[in-house]
């Protein structure tokens, strides 16, 4: 949709009307992704967080933003230029802010707080990084102990551990933190 609006733009401007029509086409695209993301929460709902669905909703959500910066250069009859330098940045602070995010503990903590059938082989195999957050939800669902007994060994087996500073992370020192407290 964002090539083809892109593609089409130096003709947009010849015939009344199609600026308008071009406009409504991508709102239609947003409107599309926005129907992806509710029916993407509706399996959340129904079956858990996965990193998949993660990065398919950040993903939407960054499609969407563009689809909806596009439509502003095509109306406002900006350049190819300063609509390539917005993605750069939109891209940019995206991976950046992705970078301090804890996406193991973000799907540790909705999958054992969602209710429903828990998919234990799915929460215990996650990285080290969500030990924090399912030692938090254990804690705080003593019942959650009993579901877990076959795999419970192993979520409790594996602990983040720093052995020197080419270890270190920043995730990793925030969860050692975490189960520290």
């Amino acid at each position: 949709a964002g090539v083809f609006a892109l593609l089409a733009r130096p003709y947009l401007r010849e015939r009344r009307g199609l600026v308008g029509l071009m406009m409504l086409w991508l709102a239609q695209n947003v409107a599309l992704c926005g129907s992806a993301l509710l029916r993407l929460d509706l399996y959340v709902t129904a079956y858990g967080l996965t990193y998949m669905r993660v990065w398919a909703m950040i993903w939407m959500v960054l499609v969407a933003v563009g689809l909806v910066m596009i439509a502003w250069q095509v109306w406002s009859q900006r350049s190819g230029r300063w609509l390539t330098l917005r993605f750069a940045l939109l891209g940019g602070v995206t991976l950046y802010a992705c970078c301090f995010v804890n996406f193991a503990a973000i799907i540790a903590h909705q999958n054992l707080t969602r209710g429903g059938e828990i998919d234990w082989y799915y929460v215990c195999g996650l990285p080290v990084t969500a030990r924090g957050a399912i030692d938090t939800e254990l804690a705080a669902q003593p019942d959650l102990v009993n579901q877990s007994a076959h795999y419970f060994d192993r979520c409790r087996y594996s602990r983040p551990v720093i052995y020197d500073w080419r270890n270190w992370g920043f995730r990793k020192a925030r969860v050692i933190r975490t189960i520290a407290a």
